[in-house]
């Protein structure tokens, strides 16, 4: 079958002192433990490699299934690592451990017995952007800003407050009846109180004048 070197199109970000892992597959998988891989860079990030067999020491060689230090570059010593176990899946990504701002650029990954119809289709290409820790920063103190809430959280306490008054107006409204039932009542009672008394003391009225009248 024919396979191809794919690796992802968007550059990888890292500050220094960080372990990065260039992503490279074959694809389709494809087991590549007995084949020759090389990781090699051109030190800058808008050069990529355009002589077939140009002389190149490398980031990192894995050959006759183990790693070869020939012809690597000193900085990278012991700094790198092939993910062992992934490549009869047709991994080949490269772990570089501690990278350093000189470690960006781009970086080629090539396996040359690779069965593919193009040329290109053996190698692909990997950007690394190692950003320095004052990166963004100037030298002028900036402002202390403050954080504007966001839209979400502005309405929902917008939302809470509404609620809060008319569950306050509700509140008010019910004890305001509330009074004016018990009041009602209270006056309703007061009202019979005051006819029973009526009614008893015309009752006694009565029953005196009967007596006298006998």
């Amino acid at each position: 079958g024919q396979y191809r070197v794919s690796s992802s199109s968007q550059p990888i970000t890292a500050s220094p002192g960080d372990d990065v892992i260039l992503r490279c597959h074959v694809k389709p998988e494809y087991n590549v433990r007995a084949l020759t891989i090389e990781w090699s860079r051109s030190g800058t990030l808008d050069r990529p490699w355009e002589v077939e067999g140009e002389e190149e020491d490398y980031v990192h060689l894995y050959r006759n299934q183990k790693d070869n230090e020939d012809g690597k570059i000193r900085a990278y010593i012991n700094r790198t690592d092939l993910l062992k176990d992934s490549l009869r899946h047709g991994n080949v990504s490269l772990k570089i451990k501690n990278v350093t701002v000189d470690d960006q650029g781009t970086y080629r990954c090539f396996i040359p017995k690779l069965s593919s119809r193009v040329w290109r289709g053996r190698e692909a290409f990997v950007t690394l952007k190692v950003l320095e820790p004052n990166f963004g920063r100037t030298t002028e103190s900036s402002p202390v800003l403050t954080t504007p809430e966001p839209i979400d959280q502005i309405n929902v306490q917008s939302d809470r407050h509404r609620h809060f008054l008319w569950i306050s107006v509700v509140t008010v409204c019910f004890i305001a009846i509330l009074g004016g039932v018990v009041l009602t009542l209270l006056k309703l009672k007061c009202g019979e109180q005051n006819v029973k008394q009526t009614e008893k003391k015309s009752v006694d009225a009565l029953l005196q004048r009967k007596a006298l009248s006998v």
